[in-house]
């Protein structure tokens, strides 16, 4: 089982021997989050402030000092990052150089079943990956997914698995990895259209765990 048909056509081209099906990284629907302002009073961020949200793992890849460069030349923004990784201390170390420090969060992980109603708090999502790997290259994070339940819009970067569900669905903005200036223009022309209640919408009915659960019990049975 895969979660992207990139990772499918390796898997055939390398074991073609291997039945292989997809099941994508959907969140459940039960978790379905309604916008709160929970995330806001945690840390203390004023409405004027937008909310710039990445959740996942700390690790290489994920261009996280892009979201500090982003705040350095957008004073109205924050951004929050939820997850624990070995890069917490240097992405803190790297917004207190940048002298964005009091705009900058780190909430360490928390529970899945926790996670949402903090997520639906936030304004944009953070899905920027580097092309590091093949793996990287490749990815389809849930991240995606779980952003658009919660009706926010994302920045992504133009990877074969990502840019054509974004940009069929209209769940963010396609963005260069490492081009701030694009990447803030894409910032402000999504929040001028505040689409949050359509991409909410668009992922309640086609990215949930819900919509493929049959599926996965089809492979699971007709594997045994």
């Amino acid at each position: 089982i895969v979660t992207a048909a990139g990772d499918e056509d390796v898997i055939n081209t390398n074991y073609p021997k291997i039945p292989t099906s997809i099941i994508f990284n959907y969140p459940p629907k039960h978790l379905l989050p309604n916008y709160n302002k929970q995330l806001r009073d945690k840390l203390g961020i004023p409405d004027s402030k937008k909310i710039l949200l990445y959740q996942g793992v700390l690790h290489e890849g994920r261009h996280l000092k892009g979201m500090v460069d982003i705040l350095k030349k957008m004073k109205n923004m924050t951004a929050v990052i939820i997850g624990s990784g070995y890069l917490k201390n240097s992405l803190l170390k790297y917004a207190e150089l940048n002298q964005v420090k009091s705009r900058f969060f780190i909430i360490d992980a928390i529970p899945y079943n926790s996670l949402f109603s903090l997520t639906a708090g936030a304004d944009l999502g953070w899905c920027v990956i580097e092309p590091l790997t093949e793996s990287f290259k490749y990815a389809l994070p849930n991240k995606l997914f779980e952003y658009a339940i919660a009706g926010l819009p994302s920045l992504v970067s133009d990877l074969p698995e990502m840019s054509p569900i974004v940009n069929k669905y209209k769940l963010g903005e396609i963005v260069p990895t490492y081009n701030i200036e694009k990447q803030i223009i894409a910032i402000k022309l999504l929040l001028a259209k505040n689409r949050k209640n359509d991409i909410k919408k668009t992922a309640i009915k086609n990215f949930t765990w819900d919509v493929q659960s049959n599926k996965f019990m089809q492979i699971i049975l007709g594997h045994n």
